[in-house]
């Protein structure tokens, strides 16, 4: 597969501590000959601004700034927009339930909207969740592989979710009197604040992360089910 796998503990605490192996991406530094570097931009401003792409001090400073809204007064206030979500999911499936479709796939979306003030619909949930999915597309690849059609869908991915943060962020200012995580996001401390582009980025990042696992276990389960026995 092209990788090293390490298994032992001693090993993988030398591979996560050694400078070589950075979590740094790099990014093209000229444009493509079909000018997909500009369809990528909003690619390369998450990969360049996001906590799973940086290295100390960057990946020092963002953390600091991003794990302060995460305190657990804002975490507990989600409690009761849980419970909400999930009985509602719940009673709209009361006499067929698909836990994987009905359940695992919608319920992170709908929560991940409270955790950053929005309440979604099933359809703009669905929609979020599309243009996260289409924005993950040329990871992984190598760039130049990617399909006008894929190029195109990271593009439209990118100004969707430029679009949605840009709703997100709106709806926060100092004058608000809310105290939630894009609250604590924007306020920073009081010599340092997250930039427009770091914002962008590790919204996108918590949207990603936030859902990702059990909707893609979902993906799986599909893919296998319909493979020939």
């Amino acid at each position: 597969m092209g990788l090293w796998l390490l298994t032992r503990y001693e090993d993988v605490r030398w591979a996560l501590g050694d400078p070589r192996l950075s979590s740094t991406m790099p990014t093209p530094a000229a444009d493509f000959a079909d000018g997909s570097s500009d369809l990528l931009a909003d690619m390369y401003t998450f990969v360049k601004s996001s906590l799973v792409f940086t290295d100390p001090p960057d990946h020092t400073r963002l953390r600091r700034l991003v794990i302060a809204a995460f305190v657990p007064t804002v975490i507990n206030a989600l409690m009761e927009p849980i419970s909400m979500i999930s009985n509602r999911l719940l009673d709209e499936h009361s006499d067929s339930l698909d836990l994987a479709a009905h359940l695992a796939q919608p319920m992170p979306i709908a929560v991940l909207g409270q955790l950053l003030g929005v309440s979604l619909t099933e359809t703009e949930g669905a929609q979020l969740k599309r243009w996260c999915d289409d924005f993950l597309l040329p990871f992984g690849r190598d760039i130049s592989t990617l399909s006008p059609d894929e190029l195109a869908r990271i593009k439209s991915a990118g100004a969707g979710l430029h679009e949605f943060v840009d709703t997100v962020l709106s709806r926060h200012d100092a004058a608000s009197g809310t105290d939630d995580v894009v609250d604590r996001l924007l306020a920073g401390e009081s010599s340092d604040r997250l930039s427009e582009q770091e914002l962008f980025a590790n919204i996108v990042l918590l949207l990603i992360a936030g859902h990702e696992n059990s909707t893609s276990f979902d993906r799986k389960r599909r893919r296998d089910a319909a493979r020939p026995s």
